[in-house]
């Protein structure tokens, strides 16, 4: 199990597009990943877990990955929470 704290740069923050994106991101993955903020976990393949998170830009969430391979899942979500999902 691998775990990284993010700071949250998209502009506004993990809304759908962002959310969509990382859905897409790990289809292939066979990893249990969550998305904590405080107190708050989130299954990172349920669009509707990572609304509710209401994670605004500047806010900072855990990635959470368990399975084969962790690093790689870390890296991408990393990419997509910071830049990658301005569309």
């Amino acid at each position: 199990m691998r775990a990284k704290k993010v700071i949250v740069r998209t502009k506004n923050g993990l809304h759908m597009r962002v959310a969509n994106r990382i859905i897409e991101k790990i289809k292939q993955s066979r990893s249990r990943i969550v998305f904590r903020k405080g107190r708050s976990d989130a299954d990172a393949r349920s669009i509707l877990d990572l609304l509710m998170l209401a994670v605004a830009e500047g806010s900072e969430v855990e990635i959470i990955v368990d399975g084969g391979d962790e690093e790689t899942v870390l890296r991408e979500l990393e990419a997509v929470l910071i830049d990658g999902a301005e569309i």
